[in-house]
């Protein structure tokens, strides 16, 4: 029960660290660009969330967690060289 608890704290971070840069973009760019600029790139922002968390529940799914967890360590190390 523990190990969920701490899981579902992550997610919860997760999503609030999601939604926090989500509206930095729209704040950024609602500054130097017009409304209709600004909701065109947001709802292309809204729809990368959306098919990541779909493609996150069919990775689980599937079973491919390993796979994915060692393609996004790697992915982070890369970022940060």
């Amino acid at each position: 029960m523990k190990k969920k608890l701490i899981k579902i704290s992550k997610m919860r971070e997760h999503h609030d660290m999601i939604h926090g840069i989500r509206n930095s973009i729209e704040q950024r760019l609602s500054v130097s660009h017009g409304s209709a600029f600004t909701k065109e790139i947001m709802d292309k922002v809204d729809l990368i969330i959306e098919i990541s968390t779909e493609m996150g529940i069919d990775i689980a799914k599937l079973g491919f967690d390993g796979e994915v967890k060692t393609n996004l360590y790697r992915a982070k190390q890369s970022r940060r060289e």
